[in-house]
């Protein structure tokens, strides 16, 4: 039994996904300012983390483990999913504010023992988030998600989802400039600053794989669900927003409202440049003064098909570069190992295998077909 609640088009759930700095939080803040839509302040990352979830609050015919999960789910969906710091406990929030989510959860609690299923409590927080919060629809971003399409239509029967694709070398660029950044930067404390460390990477292999991954994700959920899937792309949404966005809204049947382009700061802006107001087409290609030319050569041969298949074209690479890249390889490889021990070190052993098993589905899905 479904816990997800029969909707009309125009009230159905939608999932933004895409890959990170691809554009999905810009694409999250337009949306969300539609008068019909409820969505959280965050990321939940639910469906990354299902299998951890599962052995966490394992029993839920157990009244309290029962009432500790929804309290925890009804805590990521208004803050999202955070880690605490090194070692961070992503758990201790949502227990400390057991009391601020108490009568989220009375009001849930009933229909949570008909349900007894993890998968399907999260449209149902989600959806009584919704009505308290007098919307009609609810939207949820975690850019990984793309990789969950299957267990989510599974568990959200009406999903909708609007995935966002982008140069993958401005991605890179952009994950590099902010890699720099946590070292740079003077605008976070000591303990912030070295959390951000251990959460912030950047490799343009493992990265380019990682882009490569969720591309083809995303070509198979819009072969298989075309009907309840959408694709649009960075540039053209920072080019011409009204246009795409008019054709998103058409897509989820809901009408297209002018204060939705209304985000504000803007979407882009270098380190130690203002940002300014609305949506900025300045980012678009800023890879050819960010990245080495060996980095693009390493990663325009790794996703050559899906530059090609989402309509990027190849940048010119000489001769010389492409001699560097097998020392980029190298170094790649001792990246791998630096990744996980950051991610042991954010959350866990749990946290660890869940991260391990986010890297085999994305290649899983490379070496599909």
């Amino acid at each position: 039994m479904s816990a997800s609640f029969s909707h009309t088009k125009a009230c159905r759930p939608v999932f933004v996904v895409g890959y990170m700095q691809s554009g999905t939080t810009l694409l999250l803040r337009i949306l969300s300012r539609h008068s019909s839509v409820f969505t959280g302040a965050g990321e939940t990352k639910f469906y990354d983390h299902l299998h951890m979830l599962r052995k966490r609050y394992a029993n839920l015919k157990d009244e309290e483990t029962l009432k500790a999960f929804v309290g925890f789910v009804v805590h990521i969906v208004k803050h999202g999913w955070r880690l605490g710091g090194e070692n961070g406990e992503a758990f201790a929030a949502a227990e400390n504010a057991r009391e601020e989510n108490a009568p989220h959860v009375r009001a849930l609690i009933e229909r949570a023992r008909e349900v007894q299923d993890h998968a399907e409590i999260f449209p149902l927080v989600c959806d009584h988030l919704r009505h308290h919060a007098g919307k009609t629809r609810w939207l949820e971003k975690t850019p990984t998600h793309i990789l969950h399409i299957d267990e989510i239509v599974a568990s959200v029967p009406d999903a909708l989802f609007v995935e966002i694709i982008r140069d993958v070398r401005d991605v890179l660029a952009s994950k590099k400039t902010r890699r720099r950044d946590v070292w740079e930067s003077d605008r976070h404390a000591a303990q912030e600053k070295k959390f951000k460390h251990l959460e912030k990477a950047y490799d343009p292999l493992w990265d380019a794989l990682s882009w490569k991954s969720c591309a083809r994700a995303g070509r198979q959920a819009a072969a298989k669900h075309s009907e309840r899937y959408i694709s649009i792309r960075y540039e053209d949404l920072v080019r011409a927003p009204e246009e795409v966005m008019r054709k998103v809204c058409a897509f989820l049947d809901m009408p297209f409202e002018p204060e939705m382009l209304q985000i504000g700061t803007r979407n882009s802006a270098e380190r130690g440049e203002r940002a300014g107001e609305g949506i900025s087409a300045d980012a678009v290609e800023r890879w050819r003064r960010i990245l080495t030319v060996p980095e693009v050569a390493l990663c325009q041969s790794v996703v050559k098909t899906e530059l090609a298949e989402h309509g990027y074209a190849p940048g010119q690479i000489p001769f010389s570069a492409r001699t560097k890249v097998p020392s980029l390889v190298a170094h790649s490889m001792f990246e791998f190992t630096q990744r996980l021990s950051r991610r042991w070190r954010m959350g866990g052993s749990l946290y660890l295998f869940n991260v391990i098993s986010l890297h085999w589905r994305r290649f899983r899905k490379i070496v599909h077909n």
